[in-house]
């Protein structure tokens, strides 16, 4: 015969109350799975609590020595981001919320500028092509706190086209991705830098041989490191 209260006490808050308005004439049972029941539902809304944002700042990494650093605070003199090296520049601080999957924002933290996130600018009038082929390039620079369109404003001066800052996600192994949404189609973009001015650009199509026979740039990985 078990003994009530230890029986009572062994049961969070939440599923005592439970057990105590069930019928005592139920089978025992049905009030156990009754009580474990409340007990898991209690259990996952405290392990529901939102996890906190993350702070770090985006190492660059190529085959080529230009690509090599982190991205800086100081901007090139057209208003894109500079691929630096620590002992040259201070690197760029973002957060990032919490969670995966999804597209975020990158907040900057010290940026010199005073806009508010890290974000994109294409050097196009008109919307970028995102098909196999394409030669559209966005410069990666501080946007306003507008979310999509002409309106927003950037620290981009060649480039003045669409500009967009909730396009990032940073995966698993820390790898940060973009994407950039047309309306029609998305489209993740690769990243590749000037190697003369280390300016950081995106672009949808990687494979384009314009971007090194014509231009000369070279592909770069990004990744998140936590600060």
């Amino acid at each position: 015969m078990h003994s009530r209260n230890s029986s009572t006490l062994s049961l969070p808050s939440p599923a005592r109350l439970t057990a105590l308005k069930l019928n005592d004439g139920l089978n025992p049972k049905v009030r156990f799975l009754a009580a474990t029941q409340d007990t898991t539902e209690w259990s996952n809304s405290r392990s529901s609590a939102p996890k906190p944002a993350r702070i770090g700042r985006i190492r660059v990494t190529s085959n080529h020595p230009s690509g090599n650093g982190y991205v800086g605070t100081t901007l090139a003199n057209s208003g894109v981001l500079l691929v630096n090296h620590v002992d040259e520049d201070v690197p760029l601080e973002v957060r990032c919320p919490a969670g995966r999957g999804i597209l975020h924002n990158l907040e900057l933290l010290n940026a010199r500028s005073s806009h508010s996130w890290l974000g994109m600018t294409w050097l196009e009038s008109k919307a970028p092509s995102l098909c196999p082929g394409s030669s559209s390039i966005a410069a990666l620079s501080h946007v306003s706190d507008s979310s999509w369109g002409s309106k927003s404003s950037s620290t981009s001066k060649k480039y003045a086209g669409d500009k967009g800052h909730a396009v990032w996600n940073i995966h698993e192994d820390r790898t940060v991705r973009a994407t950039w949404s047309d309306g029609i189609m998305s489209k993740s973009l690769a990243f590749v830098i000037d190697p003369a001015s280390r300016e950081l650009f995106a672009v949808p199509d990687k494979t384009s041989s314009w971007l090194g026979e014509f231009w000369g740039y070279v592909r770069v990985n990004l990744t998140f490191e936590s600060a």
